[in-house]
Formats: structure tokens, C-alpha cells, sequence
């Protein structure tokens, strides 16, 4: 990642790139393997799911602190990418940018997996086209679309932006751009907004799509026909949905 330098990984998603282990803990990037430094109750996992990793456990932060500290290389700056538990120390330089440029470039198992977390919200579509029925709330809808993810290997990601683990909107609801799931009962003509991302092996899949329920009155299909025809880049979906109401 910086030859010759020490690298330090603070983040859980840096973290998993470096080692493929997504949980709380420390790594310091070597060229041969990962040290991981986390907690007693997480080393077992972490040796388990971690690749090309050797894990050292320390309790509470000050002793993982101690203990990255004597595992870096000697002289010279150590890279991190989160620099808030370090910054009474001089030794630590945030260079977020150097983990960035790392992840821009996929492998070929990444890129697997990446297909693989699309081709599973493409499965929760085709199956919605069927769930989706008069008298059924959105929240039984969406236990549907929970279930089905979780069979298919993947994970609720969760978004800072809802309470929800996915996004099910119908009718009214679908005026807000993060709506919480409701006991909302599907009517016939209305349009749910489905907006789910999953996480398969750590790579997330997003995406959204507008169903009909039954038969849908002609002003909202032309919306919809509007919609599709329009480029994406002038088209912004919440204005459309706000004026619904």
C-alpha cells in the first residue's frame, strides 16, 4: 500500500479491505500479512475471517494503542486513516487518500462480489413484482425483502439517514426521500418506492425502483413515462415525488 512505510487502519471498512475481517480493531499493513489488533471476544472471529492475518489481542484502548505502537516498523511517519484517538502523537499522519487510491482498483474477487451484491437486489425486485398486493403493510413486505437478502448470503447495511433496515414506501409515504417503514396498508393505483442497499462479503449493492400496484390512474403513469425517458443526470426523483402530493 506505501512501500517501506508503516500503515496503520483505524476504520472497520479499511480494516475489512486490508483483511477481509469487518469489526472493531486496529491493523497495521505489512507485505507479508495484516497484524489485527482487537479485543478478546473478537480475536476467534477475526482469525477466522481474516486472510493472510495475524491477530493479537488487547484489551481496552490504551493496550491496543501499546500494542500497535511496538509492532510498527522503526523511524519515519506512520500513515492512518483516522487520526481522532491519535492526535496527541506526531508520529501519526492522516493520509486518507492513499486508502482511497488503494480501493479504487478491484480485483477480480472483489469485482465477484460486487456483481454478486447487485444480482441480489435484482432477486428482490422480481420477487417484490409478485409480494407486492393490495391489504399487505409495508412492513410485511418489506420482512419479505429482508428474508429473501439474508438467504442470498447478504446483509442489512443500514443508513444513516433512516431508522429502517430498508426503504418501502407507498403511496403518501413515497414523498419522503428516507421514509420509515409503517403499517401502512398497499392500496390498488398506488406507487411503492422500493430503495434497498444489501452488503454481500462486505460489498454493497444500491438501488431503487417504482412499482404500480394494480391499476394506476393515467397522471401517474405519465409521471412514470416521464421519468424513464428523462436523462438521469437532470432528473431529481424527490422534486417528482414532493409534487405527488
Amino acid at each position: 500500500m506505501a512501500e517501506g512505510k508503516n500503515v496503520v487502519v483505524a476504520t472497520p471498512e479499511n480494516l475489512f479491505y486490508v483483511s477481509d475481517f469487518f469489526g472493531s480493531g486496529v491493523g497495521v499493513v505489512r507485505p507479508e500479512k495484516t497484524l489485527i489488533v482487537t479485543s478478546p471476544m473478537e480475536e476467534e472471529r477475526a482469525n477466522l475471517t481474516g486472510v493472510e492475518v495475524e491477530v493479537i489481542p488487547a484489551a481496552g484502548s490504551r493496550a491496543t494503542r501499546e500494542t500497535v505502537e511496538k509492532n510498527l516498523g522503526k523511524g519515519g511517519p506512520c500513515y492512518i486513516d483516522d487520526d481522532s484517538r491519535v492526535r496527541d502523537s506526531k508520529r501519526f499522519v492522516k493520509n486518507e487518500e492513499l486508502f482511497l487510491a488503494a480501493r479504487r482498483v478491484k480485483d477480480s474477487e472483489e469485482v465477484r462480489r460486487i456483481e454478486r451484491a447487485s444480482e441480489i437486489l435484482d432477486e428482490i425486485f422480481t420477487m417484490l413484482e409478485g409480494e407486492l398486493k393490495r391489504g399487505r403493510t409495508e412492513r410485511e413486505v418489506a420482512a419479505e425483502v429482508v428474508k429473501t437478502a439474508l438467504i442470498a448470503g447478504a446483509t442489512t447495511s443500514g443508513f444513516g439517514g433512516s431508522l429502517s433496515p430498508t426503504i418501502l414506501a407507498s403511496g403518501e409515504n413515497g414523498a419522503f426521500p428516507h421514509s420509515e417503514l409503517t403499517d401502512r396498508k398497499i392500496r390498488d393505483g398506488d406507487l411503492v418506492i422500493s430503495d434497498l442497499t444489501f452488503r454481500y462479503k462486505g460489498y454493497c449493492s444500491d438501488a431503487t425502483r417504482t412499482f404500480a400496484v394494480g391499476r394506476v390512474r393515467n397522471p401517474r403513469r405519465r409521471r412514470l413515462a416521464t421519468e424513464e425517458a428523462l436523462p438521469r443526470e437532470v432528473f431529481r426523483p424527490w422534486d417528482w415525488a414532493r409534487s405527488r402530493n
